[in-house]
């Protein structure tokens, strides 16, 4: 006999809506003294996750694209500032990124920073890092992104911090990025550097249902400025 809907996770999704992080699972046994919902029920639950943030990704991105070059430019200007007056620019390597799909630009400040490193897909699932120059030779990887062919390799661990696109971020930390889930993967391990994403302002949204493999970010930097979601990421100001 099928279970009623209630069965399949109705109240479950409720919960991770309501609160969004990892330990939702505990957090909702807790407070609602239920029971611990059957196999049929969080896989219901997961599904209906994935579906909210595939949803809010596409909202955004269409969102994103509404930008005028006008105001693309003024933000990578102010965003470059904000980077040039943290931190960040006397630590060591820096990972940034090379912007597609209306990401902010960062290649003003890869010009000026002398410590620059970019990703490279390397295959599913998996990238890596390159010491890059502004100027030096790119390739164009299968997603339509320049790489740099003749850097060496940056181990990951060793980068002061990374500067990852998004397509949204909310008042916890919490990332979207374009689904393909390779920041979340290679930065997954308990030790990291810190991982600073960088977005346009619109961006912001106040809540993302956090998923088990979702990565938090440490700070995100827009054009009105910086939030920071860790402690760690104190040493930037």
């Amino acid at each position: 006999m099928r279970p009623p809907r209630d069965a399949l996770g109705a109240t479950r999704v409720t919960a991770l809506n309501q609160y969004g992080s990892r330990p939702t699972e505990q957090r909702y046994l807790r407070e609602t003294k239920r029971e611990p919902l059957n196999g049929l029920a969080l896989i219901f639950a997961q599904n209906t996750l994935s579906y909210d943030v595939t949803f809010r990704r596409r909202e955004l991105r269409a969102k994103r694209r509404t930008l005028t070059p006008f105001k693309q430019a003024a933000h990578t200007s102010a965003v470059s500032q904000h980077l040039f007056n943290s931190a960040l620019v006397s630590g060591g390597y820096l990972a940034a990124y090379a912007a597609i799909d209306g990401e902010l630009d960062l290649w003003s400040f890869i010009a000026r920073h002398p410590r620059i490193a970019l990703p490279v897909v390397e295959s599913t699932k998996h990238m890596s890092f390159r010491a890059y120059r502004f100027g030096d030779r790119l390739k164009i990887n299968r997603f339509g992104i320049p790489e740099p062919i003749d850097g060496r390799r940056v181990d990951a661990m060793k980068l002061s911090a990374v500067l990852t696109p998004l397509v949204g971020f909310d008042d916890n930390g919490t990332r979207i990025g374009m689904g393909g889930g390779y920041y979340d993967l290679h930065f997954a391990r308990r030790r990291r550097p810190l991982l600073i994403g960088v977005g346009h302002e619109l961006q912001h949204v106040k809540h993302i249902p956090q998923r088990e493999k979702d990565v938090p970010l440490d700070a995100v930097v827009t054009e009105s400025g910086w939030y920071y979601f860790s402690r760690r990421a104190e040493k930037l100001k």
